[in-house]
């Protein structure tokens, strides 16, 4: 049951951040999203009754992944030739909480969503002008083929991890 309720929490993600995009939601955090599918798929899972201490432990679950076994080791050899930040829609508690303080990456910076610049793929170019980079002198790297598409679009370079394990990846 645990693998088809985190199937179902992460399948709702999109369809938030569309409502989102579209402007039927404002700004909203990520952890908020996130608690938004929770509670939408609940009941389906037989667990509509957890009381809210419940619901918010279940999920602060965002805070607590661990990093990919290869990920300290590679951004500790890349980080000595480029600065390396997230682009992320991660509110910056989720952000801080799961790659600084669980996870020790060791960005240069943490870049996440807050009203005004949310991930949208023509915030991009913007969010690399942050670094005092142009968008050709930026490359996001990821799993999901979505983020690379639009970073493309945006002029930024990209490069795909491959995890077969990771929702949205290439299959």
């Amino acid at each position: 049951m645990a693998m088809r309720l985190r199937s179902a929490w992460r399948a709702g993600y999109q369809p938030a951040m569309q409502r989102v995009r579209s402007g039927e939601l404002g700004w909203t955090r990520i952890d908020d999203l996130h608690r938004l599918i929770l509670d939408g798929i609940l009941p389906t899972f037989g667990l509509g009754d957890l009381g809210d201490e419940e619901r918010q432990h279940l999920n602060g679950v965002w805070h607590r992944l661990d990093p990919w076994p290869d990920t300290v080791a590679g951004l500790t050899r890349l980080k000595t030739r480029f600065t390396l930040c997230t682009l992320s829609n991660g509110n910056l508690g989720l952000l801080a909480d799961s790659q600084a303080r669980r996870a020790s990456l060791g960005l240069h910076s943490v870049g996440g969503s807050f009203p005004g610049l949310q991930a949208r793929p023509g915030h991009l170019p913007r969010r690399g002008r942050h670094l005092d980079a142009d968008p050709g002198e930026v490359m996001l790297v990821a799993a999901h083929q979505d983020d690379l598409d639009a970073a493309r679009a945006c002029g930024l370079a990209t490069a795909y991890i491959e995890r077969p394990l990771e929702f949205g990846a290439a299959q």
